[in-house]
């Protein structure tokens, strides 16, 4: 690093399995791309799970209360005639996979209008699996193998895991780095993009038919006949039989925290878990078998197939159900679906058919504007190798920091997608850029030049929203190629969250904090005092929010509708971030030392960080990887928070330094 320049703005952000991370100088934005040098390409990596993984405890669930109108509409994809028993999507929904008996894999990437057949073999295909962005795939064939796709399923590669089992599930993290797989009476797992496999569990007795991860790949739930309900909080390592009965287990899924849980037993309806598997209420008891069942990340919204009485959807996290009109009633044992991460698409393989079911409501956008937005490049791959080298952080790692081609600025914000593929930056007295490729280009959006201090990004990076100090806040529907003002009012906003879908959003600053329900349509002030609140984190499903003010952290565990002083110490809190769960926070005083919660913000620690000025910071999905700026340089960490290592960039974040780098 030649140098280093005085700024005054220090954005961080992080991709959801920690691989990237991206820092705005004053003027510059920088990639930092982490690796650990003594291990080889595709290392078997054993995830590190301090602190101990599931919650004490049960934070109560997200609100009850059904948003909006619904109408759902089910049409059909002009995807080919098949016996298609197998399909994934995207987080957005926009890229599709599906595989089928005697046939190849096939994929859309514009939410299934139009089709093309991969070059897969011809084979019976039976589970697949897709990360958030769609780019890595994973997929089993009955009495043969896991392949796996790096490029959007362009091209396959049969996995090491080439064993002849009849493989009927699998589930993939965010990321796409963990895996895990059922096989006959066999669990599976990969944490290495699928380069290697690992046998976590085997259970003769029980025909495994779902396993479900959270969107981190950290809580796994599995299924299937003649057992019980099986979890794990550690990547699949260890295993422990839930409270669930024992019984004919058709289906589970998990919403993308992996706290909020719904099975199906075959005699005796639904079964719902609000704890990570810990204890099951019969939450719906009816007449007819459900074979699949797909949840939104948030938890809300669910889609599932019954035997005789078609398709039933809930938007209140299963406590009621409505029937949808559909062409065909009955679907069977191997019925499969995938759902967006917003629960407005959902792809349904039936009658050798594949059907869309699109929800509309007033908290979501039209599907035709959605569809049109997507970039043109955004099958555009990784830069380079790196990113499919996995993270064991630690205190020999290396970073590579690599200055992008966004123009000489001042950078006020930076937000990325979970892949770190799409990125959102805002200028001060500027405009609104994006990067579609991670980082590697950059292009000026059409946002008006307001005094731009906050922006956020949903996982998939289509759904965006800025902020301005003494200004406005706009939205983005289309991943920042137009920009919308909402009714949220003027104001000296510091912060902005979004939650994975985009749906839930809040901001914060001199006049307290506001919430939106419905994408930035409408907003609400939800903060107990107006007291400014200079920082703001958010779970993934927008239920945990915890907010920093001058003497006090504020938590939230109901989208805001209330609040809850913290026990942290008295301190001006700037910097605040959450896991996707919400039950890993950490939190930067200026100055002081970072703190650190691992019970949804109940209590506090001081970790053995430095005592400096700190004013960013930024989490993993995980909550495991965090990076924060103060004191003139960047420190990381790869334990939740509890230590912290200098980088080797003699700079300075926050009301300092940011580095210049070759």
């Amino acid at each position: 690093i030649p140098y280093s320049q005085e700024f005054s703005y220090s954005p961080t952000a992080i991709s959801s399995d920690g691989r990237y991370a991206f820092a705005g100088s004053g003027m510059r934005i920088y990639r930092m791309a982490l690796s650990n040098a003594s291990l080889p390409t595709y290392p078997s990596v054993s995830p590190t799970t301090q602190p101990s993984s599931s919650p004490a405890a049960t934070v109560s669930t997200a609100p009850t209360a059904e948003l909006m109108s619904i109408n759902i509409v089910v049409q059909n994809t002009s995807a080919p005639q098949g016996n298609w028993n197998a399909i994934a999507c995207s987080s957005s929904g926009q890229f599709v996979v599906a595989g089928a008996y005697h046939d190849g894999i096939y994929t859309s990437n514009d939410y299934g209008e139009t089709w093309a057949q991969t070059s897969a073999v011809v084979t019976y295909w039976t589970a697949l699996a897709t990360s958030s962005t769609g780019q890595f795939i994973a997929a089993g064939v009955y009495d043969g193998g896991i392949y796996i796709s790096s490029d959007y399923g362009n091209t396959w590669n049969i996995s090491s895991m080439h064993s002849t089992l009849s493989w009927y599930s699998i589930t993939i993290s965010s990321s796409g780095q963990y895996i895990a797989a059922v096989g006959s009476g066999s669990i599976y797992t990969s944490t290495d993009f699928g380069e290697t496999w690992r046998w976590n569990f085997f259970d003769v007795h029980i025909q495994w038919r779902t396993i479900k991860s959270s969107r981190s790949g950290q809580y796994l739930v599995v299924t299937g006949s003649y057992g019980g309900i099986y979890t794990s909080s550690d990547y699949g390592t260890s295993w422990n039989v839930t409270s669930a009965p024992i019984s004919q287990w058709t289906t589970v899924t998990s919403d993308g925290t992996g706290q909020h849980l719904i099975g199906a037993d075959l005699y005796h309806g639904l079964f719902s878990s609000d704890n990570y598997g810990q204890t099951w209420v019969n939450s719906f008891t009816v007449n007819h078998f459900y074979y699949f069942i797909v949840s939104s990340s948030s938890g809300q919204y669910l889609v599932a197939g019954t035997s005789y009485a078609g398709l039933h959807v809930s938007s209140d996290f299963g406590a009621t159900w409505r029937e949808v009109s559909v062409p065909y009633n009955a679907f069977n044992f191997d019925s499969k679906a995938a759902m967006s991460d917003n629960g407005q698409f959902a792809y349904i393989p039936w009658e050798r058919r594949i059907y869309r079911l699109d929800r509309y409501d007033d908290d979501l956008p039209v599907p035709s504007s959605e569809m049109s937005a997507a970039p043109s490049t955004v099958l555009s791959h990784a830069p380079t190798a790196e990113s499919y080298m996995p993270l064991n952080i630690s205190a020999n790692w290396t970073e590579t920091w690599k200055v992008t081609s966004a123009p000489t600025a001042s950078w006020h914000s930076v937000a990325c997608s979970d892949s770190g593929q799409f990125l959102v930056a805002v200028v001060m007295h500027g405009g609104i850029y994006t990067s579609n490729d991670f980082g590697e280009t950059w292009m000026v959006t059409s946002a008006p030049g307001e005094t731009w201090n906050t922006v956020a990004s949903s996982s998939s990076g289509q759904f965006l929203a800025a902020a301005a100090n003494f200004g406005d806040v706009y939205s983005s529907s289309d991943f920042g190629v137009s920009w919308h003002l909402t009714s949220a009012p003027k104001g000296n906003w510091d912060s902005i969250v979004s939650s994975s879908s985009g749906q839930f959003v809040s901001v914060s600053g001199a006049g307290g904090i506001y919430s939106s329900n419905d994408y930035g349509a409408t907003w609400n002030l939800t903060s107990p005092s107006p007291i400014r609140y200079w920082s703001l984190a958010s779970s993934s499903n927008g239920q945990h929010l915890a907010a920093g003010s001058w003497g006090a952290i504020t938590v939230s565990h109901d989208n805001g509708s209330t609040w809850n002083v913290t026990t942290a110490v008295n301190a001006l809190w700037l910097a605040i971030s959450s896991s996707e769960s919400g039950q890993y926070l950490v939190a930067g005083a200026y100055p002081g030392s970072i703190y650190t919660s691992s019970d949804y913000g109940a209590s506090w620690i001081a970790s053995a960080s430095p005592v400096v000025e700190w004013r960013s910071l930024s989490s993993s999905s995980s909550g495991q990887y965090v990076v924060a700026g103060g004191g003139n340089k960047l420190y990381t960490s790869s334990n939740y928070g509890r230590t912290w290592f200098a980088t080797a960039i003699p700079v300075s974040l926050g009301m300092g330094f940011i580095p210049e780098t070759a």
